[in-house]
């Protein structure tokens, strides 16, 4: 996928109040989510803190597309394959970004 606008990287946990994506002071363009969906932000770490967690992109039938440090390259992988890694084996949540205004 190739994007024309710039990007900004900025990961922010469920279990924070940090902005995830810029706005202004104190808005959160996310909200927590259960039932995951197509390119949701899913958090899974190697224990309950969200801080240091793995992200990845909930791509739907059960599969999550994240960045594999075991071939270095995006990888494809089924959600309860990633939890019985004993480094991802703890789900943190998920959180779907919200519509925002346009970055300018």
């Amino acid at each position: 996928m190739v994007f024309s606008t710039p990007k900004v990287w900025h990961v922010c946990y469920p279990t924070s109040n940090l902005n995830c994506l810029p706005g202004k002071l104190g808005q959160d363009h996310t909200t927590m989510v259960t039932n995951l969906e197509p390119l949701d932000l899913v958090l899974l770490n190697d224990n309950t803190n969200a801080w240091g967690a793995h992200v990845g992109v909930y791509i739907g039938k059960n599969q999550i597309l994240h960045l594999s440090k075991a071939n270095g390259l995006p990888a494809i992988k089924e959600l309860q394959y990633l939890l019985q890694n004993p480094k991802y084996n703890y789900f943190i949540g998920a959180k779907r970004c919200r519509s925002m205004p346009p970055l300018v």
